[in-house]
């Protein structure tokens, strides 16, 4: 069988060629083009040679009844292959242009690329895919654009990955919501409704009762802080801290918890530990103290005089201190005992109000030391009160000194007192009666040189128990009271003797001869007055 050949045209004509191992050639030194017009062309091999621009066109239902098209280049090295049933192969980038730059590559089924690591589909327009299914251990998408050419919002974009996904960066913002976004993550909703929000959601089962979480993290990936919600299987928490085991901040059903898991009250603050110069609460503000600046108030929402504003509670005692420092030991100004009793000046009121190191000012105005300053009132409105004398304290190293003991200055001490005895110290001055719970304390001795001793409060004034004994007879309500030879015990005085007061109830009681036991009894305190004698007895003992 013979070739087919116009001359001058290089055109093969016919209906069926068939050509083995056959070149169609381009023979002429000038020809630029070899072309093949056929319905059905059979060959083996179909070479082209010599053409400045060699091409193969087939129009029609024209088709290569083979096994398919392979296209070599001129050192056959590489290949571009088409089987009838198989996949588009190519060992080399495969470009597919129309020759208009401005044109798109639209798939409009499933890309396949496997290995992506060692694939790429590359073009200078924009590609648009239908889906883009990435296969392969690693992938690695140096940049991957998903909008149009106007770089306005899709309807809906989704990228999605069925094991881990990266998204790695080394600049640049990400905006969601925003085609301008300042800062590396920026969420910005379109409208107010909580269905616009940002959302963290797991669907992963809970782990230790932890539900989703926000780490925030230095150089090195050291967690610095997280927000971590978790269910307790009663109740959602919200925790702010710097690891799982030491929350600082915990919202639990309505409740604030500072320091602790398990917040009891609306705001519940907990410390552990002591540390120096460390505030367990502190408020602090920075306006000057006056209408509108309190720094600091508590109060119900009906804070009336039946509707307390707030109740402060301690173990032991309240200290209240008045200072510039954090270092409040030494300006503690006011205590309030768990006894009930209050203390102004001192730490250990040992009265229901006890003032040290100043007076008690009642006054018409706010100045006390004025001339014309009028006296004051000081009322007791429907209270029962079972105290009423005045003391004020004097230290004692006398042991055995105790309540409703007379006592009398101690003559080895000076301001100290000891138990009066007439025996053993008949000249000393008696001072007093001790009293177990004075209703007004003055101040006592607070110098140094007092700080490790006893002290004790002698009544000065008023009603107070006294121990009596029936040493001098029977005592009837109004007689003089005045030492007995027990040290510290009182009897009925005799004339002439120091009087330490007016007894206010009978005491009479017989104990038998040569022992005249002791009870307590009410008395009115007074000083200087000798029982039994009257103005004129005592210039007539004068002389």
């Amino acid at each position: 069988m013979y070739d087919i050949e116009v001359e001058g045209t290089h055109n093969f004509i016919g209906n069926d060629i068939v050509a083995h191992n056959t070149a169609f050639t381009a023979a002429a030194s000038g020809a630029t083009s070899t072309s093949f017009f056929a319905t059905t062309l059979h060959a083996t091999d179909l070479l082209t040679t010599n053409a400045t621009s060699t091409a193969l066109y087939i129009s029609g239902s024209a088709q290569f009844a083979n096994t398919g098209l392979r296209l070599a280049d001129t050192n056959a090295s590489h290949y571009l292959t088409l089987s009838p049933g198989s996949d588009l192969t190519a060992d080399r980038t495969l470009t597919l242009t129309t020759g208009d730059a401005a044109r798109t590559l639209t798939l409009n089924g499933n890309a396949t690329l496997d290995d992506w690591f060692d694939q790429s589909v590359k073009t200078t327009a924009s590609p648009s895919f239908a889906g883009l299914l990435v296969n392969g251990a690693t992938s690695t998408i140096t940049n991957l654009s998903m909008v149009n050419s106007t770089t306005t919002a899709a309807t809906s974009t989704n990228l999605y990955t069925s094991g881990q996904t990266i998204l790695a960066a080394t600049g640049g913002n990400v905006g969601i919501g925003t085609t301008t976004p300042n800062y590396k993550l920026q969420i910005a909703g379109s409208s107010a409704t909580v269905f616009d929000a940002f959302k963290i959601r797991t669907t992963q089962a809970s782990v230790d009762g932890v539900g989703s979480r926000i780490v925030f993290s230095e150089a090195g990936d050291t967690a610095v802080g997280m927000i971590t919600s978790k269910f307790d299987g009663a109740n959602w928490i919200m925790q702010l801290g710097t690891n799982d085991l030491d929350p600082s901040l915990t919202l639990k059903a309505g409740k604030l918890g500072l320091g602790t898991t398990s917040p009891y009250a609306s705001i519940a603050i907990v410390k552990d530990g002591l540390a120096a110069q460390t505030n367990f609460m502190r408020f602090e503000d920075p306006n000057t103290f006056g209408a509108g600046a309190l720094g600091l108030t508590i109060a119900t929402n009906n804070h009336s005089a039946s509707n307390p504003g707030a109740v402060l509670l301690a173990s032991s005692s309240l200290h209240f201190a008045v200072g510039n420092t954090q270092d409040t030991d030494g300006l503690r100004k006011m205590t309030i005992m768990a006894s009930g009793n209050v203390g102004i000046g001192t730490t250990g009121p040992e009265s229901k109000t006890q003032i040290t190191g100043g007076g008690l000012c009642v006054g018409s105005d706010a100045n006390c030391n004025t001339d014309n300053n009028t006296e004051g009132t000081i009322y007791s409105s429907n209270t029962a009160m079972t105290v009423y004398d005045v003391a004020e304290n004097y230290p004692t190293r006398d042991s055995s000194v105790g309540p409703a003991d007379i006592v009398a200055l101690d003559p080895d001490n000076g301001v100290f007192v000891k138990k009066a005895d007439s025996t053993s110290s008949p000249q000393a001055r008696i001072l007093g009666v001790i009293s177990g719970d004075p209703a007004v304390l003055l101040g006592g001795f607070n110098g140094p040189q007092f700080a490790n001793e006893r002290q004790v409060a002698v009544g000065l004034s008023g009603r107070i128990p006294v121990k009596v004994s029936l040493e001098g007879g029977e005592i009837k309500i109004g007689d003089h009271l005045s030492l007995s030879s027990e040290p510290g015990v009182a009897k009925k005085a005799a004339d002439g003797e120091q009087s330490i007061g007016y007894a206010l109830e009978y005491y009479g009681e017989a104990q038998g001869a040569g022992n005249f036991g002791t009870g307590t009894i009410q008395f009115f305190i007074t000083h200087g007055n000798m029982a039994g004698m009257t103005v004129a007895d005592l210039t007539a003992a004068l002389g």
